[in-house]
């Protein structure tokens, strides 16, 4: 354990070794049979660390992020920024680094402990600027280690002034879609003016970058009322 602590690779070479079995002997049966199970080839760096933790030697390296999101506005070009990725504890693992969102490209889909700085790694990524239209795009970045999947959550407009104005933007729309269904459910308008005040509304939504689950459903919602058989099976 502590020339693993020291020196991963020695403790490797002693692991794989034909004759560490031998220093086993008398441990329990559980823990013999735990080696034995995980010395099949192919042996990997992954047997042992899970070896020592299942033996109870040592516990899993965890992983945290710094800041769990971040926004950016004003994005008129491809720009390099950075995030912070924390580990706790010693040992191998290796981290696998996949995105969501056409507009995000990360330097390194793979990390290991041997990338860290001591207990820190700044993940670099790009934001496509090519890639940017109207209102927001929304995206992750996801960290993913043996043991747990850690999400970055990025927002990115083109739109200097759009994070001061969207947020009483959207209190405002969602105002008015009450307002229309309320209005709706009295009988003051007809379905045919209710439902195409609320669908131009969600139009204003969407293109303003708030495609989010709730007004897809309020969507649908809509195309339930009106019949439209078709476009909500198309949903």
């Amino acid at each position: 354990v502590n020339l693993a602590r020291h020196n991963y690779r020695e403790a490797f070479h002693l692991f794989t070794n034909p004759r560490f079995a031998f220093l086993l002997k008398k441990e329990n049966r559980k823990i013999r049979a735990l080696y034995r199970g995980m010395n099949q080839n192919p042996v990997t760096y992954q047997h042992l660390e899970e070896f020592l933790i299942a033996s109870g030697q040592k516990k899993p390296v965890t992983l945290s992020l710094k800041e769990e999101s971040q926004d950016f506005y004003g994005v008129t070009e491809s720009i390099k920024e950075t995030m912070t990725i924390l580990r706790n504890g010693w040992g191998h693992f290796q981290i696998e680094v996949e995105t969501k969102g056409d507009f995000i490209e990360v330097q390194k889909k793979t990390i290991s402990e041997n990338d860290f700085i001591g207990s820190v790694y700044q993940l670099e990524f790009l934001i496509l600027g090519e890639k940017l239209g109207k209102g927001r795009k929304f995206g992750s970045i996801f960290i993913k280690s043996p043991y747990d999947t850690l999400e970055y959550k990025i927002t990115v407009s083109k739109n200097n002034s759009l994070a001061v104005r969207m947020s009483t933007f959207e209190k405002k729309k969602r105002a008015e879609l009450f307002q229309d269904y309320m209005s709706f459910q009295l009988h003051q308008v007809e379905v045919k003016t209710w439902v195409e005040q609320t669908e131009q509304i969600l139009q204003e939504l969407e293109e303003s970058g708030c495609d989010y689950p709730l007004y897809q459903i309020y969507q649908a919602h809509v195309y339930c009322m009106d019949d439209q058989k078709e476009r909500l099976r198309k949903f």
